[in-house]
């Protein structure tokens, strides 16, 4: 079986091209016609693998267009290690492991079968393709009106059928005709030289595998999210790496967190410093993306005119989120609880009578509603010390939900997002409120959730901050404040 003009072209769609091309045809369709468009060669990237997985999974909810406004499935491969991805669909679906592996669980037998039913499913596909080409020679010898634009998306979508169709034969024989180790680096090569976006965190795109890929295909576009939260060294990675690249496009919040660096005066301040934030100071036209998808408005109304001039507006579906919970007072889209509690100090902070308020809150939540699902619930925190104190609070629940309920540091978290999100500020009585004074901490602490936002404080510690101060008397304004 001759697969070689697969692997030949790197325009799989080259028949139907050349079929359209050469017919000759007058389009009926008063829409404009159908064009033939490059799909260029995607990188993205992010510092850590939370915030790769962050993107992907909205990726796979979305429904993308080509350029001709046309449904579009694009080949998208995620590399790291699988311990790494924390999503398990992303890890189950389009990890490069989980693809590779999936030509590896055939017997002999099952292979045999599957390469049999792959080539029967290419003979169809193929005579579909010949029924097309008959139609479009009847059509020019005739000059029989027809809808160019038609007949264009049939004929390409049977040749990307065949096409991938193609690629399923040739990888099934890497397997039969290889050692494992031999075909395992094949089908990583294929897949990777064959995806149209590759997904992969920052330090991850000098793997050997992807800079192997990157070396014979390249990439026409690279995306880096959360480039405010990098040092300048690790978004030069995949733009020293990869030298084709025509676009780079930054994305990222300068008024959320940087990188995190371990060293302390002038030196750290350079080498915190992003390459976003150094091109943003050189001049370097920037876009402020106004129109905000996540939070009800409730939500955005404090940070949109603190920290962005009041600039944000709601889309999507941000202005019909009405869970049943907003009926109950306790569990409106915004609050603010002011809780004196105690903090303790050891190697970090913690705050017990916070984590046993949250513990029965969320209680109390999935108790009152139990459409409620724990797994759409976090709690953010400023401290690693709180993160283990308000788990130990949500395990003594009964059932105990700390291993359904995601608890972690705000700085972790970074870039993602759940449903509800309650804040665990700690700080209490101490007479000073330490790095959650931070503004972009705190930026970061109160625009992760989408339905709800519950902030848990000390008022009084808290307001010996300026921005904690505006918050407070900001719920305590629209009624959204309360004493606990």
């Amino acid at each position: 079986m001759d697969y070689s003009d697969v692997a030949s072209s790197s325009v799989p769609l080259s028949d139907a091209f050349e079929f359209i091309a050469q017919s000759h045809l007058t389009p009926s369709s008063s829409s404009g016609p159908f064009q033939i468009l490059p799909r260029p060669r995607i990188l993205v990237c992010a510092p850590s693998n939370a915030a790769v997985d962050e993107i992907v999974g909205r990726l796979a909810v979305e429904r993308l267009l080509d350029g001709n406004g046309l449904p579009y499935t694009p080949d998208i491969v995620r590399i790291g290690r699988p311990s790494s991805i924390r999503d398990g669909a992303v890890k189950d679906n389009i990890s490069l492991d989980h693809l590779v592996d999936a030509f590896f669980r055939y017997s002999p037998a099952q292979l045999k079968e599957r390469m049999i039913l792959v080539d029967q499913h290419r003979k169809r596909v193929g005579m579909n393709l010949k029924k097309m080409q008959d139609y479009v020679l009847h059509v020019r010898a005739t000059s029989t009106p027809c809808d160019l634009n038609a007949l264009a998306v049939q004929i390409t979508s049977f040749a990307e059928e065949r096409y991938r169709i193609g690629l399923e034969y040739q990888r099934l024989e890497m397997v039969r005709d290889n050692r494992k180790e031999v075909a395992n680096a094949r089908l990583q090569e294929s897949f990777l030289d064959q995806a149209q976006i590759v997904f992969s965190t920052l330090s991850g795109t000098q793997s050997r595998f992807l800079a192997g890929s990157g070396s014979q295909r390249g990439f026409d576009v690279c995306i880096i999210d959360e480039c405010a939260q990098c040092v300048e060294a690790s978004t030069l990675l995949p733009l020293v790496g990869y030298g084709d690249i025509r676009v780079v496009i930054l994305v990222g919040d300068p008024r959320q967190l940087p990188a995190t660096v371990f060293m302390t005066g002038n030196r750290a301040r350079i080498y915190q410093r992003s390459m976003f934030q150094r091109l943003q100071e050189a001049g370097l036209p920037s876009i402020m993306l106004t129109q905000q998808y996540r939070m009800h408005p409730e939500i955005r109304q404090f940070p949109s005119r603190y920290f962005y001039s009041n600039s944000l507006r709601d889309g999507g579906q941000t202005l019909l989120y009405s869970p049943d919970y907003y009926t109950d007072r306790r569990f409106g889209p915004y609050l603010f609880f002011d809780l004196t509690g105690r903090e303790l100090r050891q190697r970090s902070v913690r705050n017990a009578t916070e984590a046993a308020f949250i513990a029965q809150h969320i209680d109390a939540l999935i108790t009152s509603f139990p459409a409620v699902n724990p797994n759409t619930i976090a709690v953010v925190t400023p401290y690693l010390s709180q993160v283990a104190c308000v788990k130990g609070a949500l395990r003594s629940l009964t059932p105990p939900l700390d291993d359904v309920v995601e608890v972690t540091t705000i700085d972790s978290f970074q870039g993602r997002e759940k449903d509800i999100v309650l804040f665990s500020c700690v700080r209490s009585g101490s007479g000073e409120i330490g790095f959650v004074k931070d503004v972009r901490r705190m930026n970061v602490g109160i625009t992760r959730a989408r339905h709800a936002m519950w902030i848990v404080g000390n008022a009084a510690t808290l307001q010996l901050s300026k921005p904690w101060a505006a918050l407070i008397d900001d719920a305590r304004r629209r009624k959204l404040y309360i004493s606990s």
